[in-house]
């Protein structure tokens, strides 16, 4: 139960960063807020390691720095469809990543029981319900989709190889060298696109907190991936989008429809069954 409490908790936290997040990046330059946040993240992180004397485990160090490369393309690409599309419609594909890593793991030798099998369809089918909201066509909102689609595709890789980095040498090292990597990449990104860094104070500071609550939520994934199963870990902390929409509903005010309800009612179904693995 340890494990799945880390895992919801990194549910929570993963939609709050992600709501602010895709506000800011709707207003600024996105590679300017997506590498300020993870760079404070990382900064933070590797602070707390050095006044906590945590050991950096090698090989789960470099594991991390793997996951770190796909964590990037997904950051970039996500606030990238949020900006050309809707939150709602962008946060529920993204989190079919999940599948991707609760698939690699059971490949991988995972035997998640029954009841965990049929509790994560069900869960993920939920998230996207709960989630998704009508949308405009047109060529920016097919862009909006094809950015949308990448990201689930690289945030898979990068849930699987956090949660077997965190199993091999615990989630700080493991959460450090993703946010290493992913921060290198996001560096490379401004040189090319040279965004413009002036957020203004309110608007740092909110990249500032996102950049440590998501670096958080890794962290608490990599410890539920550690004490738990890395399959039922993913489907557990793909709850976020809910947090998420819940949040664009009651601030931005977009529109929260029946199937919607009933979506996130499912979605916690799938969750408790989940939760027996």
């Amino acid at each position: 139960m340890l494990a799945a409490g880390l895992a919801l908790a990194s549910s929570v936290v993963w939609g709050v960063s992600d709501f602010v997040g895709g506000m800011l990046a709707r207003r600024h330059s996105v590679a300017a807020v997506t590498f300020l946040s993870q760079a404070c993240g990382v900064s933070a992180l590797a602070v707390a390691a050095v006044l906590g004397g945590a050991e950096l485990d090698r090989e789960a160090l470099a594991i991390g720095l793997a996951a770190g490369v796909f964590g990037g393309i997904t950051i970039v690409t996500f606030y990238q469809a949020i900006t050309l599309g809707q939150m709602s419609v962008a946060s529920p594909l993204l989190s079919l990543g999940a599948v991707l890593s609760f698939a690699v793991a059971v490949a991988a030798g995972e035997r998640p029981s029954a009841l965990a099998y049929a509790g994560a369809p069900l869960a993920l089918v939920g998230v996207v319900l709960a989630s998704a909201e009508e949308h405009a066509s047109g060529g920016q909102r097919r862009t909006a989709l094809a950015f949308a689609l990448a990201a689930p595709l690289s945030l898979g890789g990068s849930l699987y190889l956090i949660g077997l980095a965190s199993q091999r040498g615990g989630g700080i090292p493991a959460v450090l060298g993703a946010r290493l990597s992913s921060v290198a990449l996001l560096l490379a990104l401004a040189v090319v696109v040279r965004p413009t860094f002036r957020l203004g104070a309110s608007a740092l500071a909110a990249t500032a907190l996102i950049g440590m609550s998501a670096t958080g939520a890794f962290v608490l994934f990599g410890y539920a991936a550690d004490r738990g199963l890395i399959s039922v870990a993913s489907v557990l902390a793909s709850l976020y989008p809910i947090v998420t929409v819940l949040l664009a509903y009651t601030f931005v005010h977009e529109r929260l429809r029946p199937v919607q309800v009933a979506g996130a009612a499912l979605a916690l179904l799938g969750a408790a069954l989940v939760t027996t693995a």
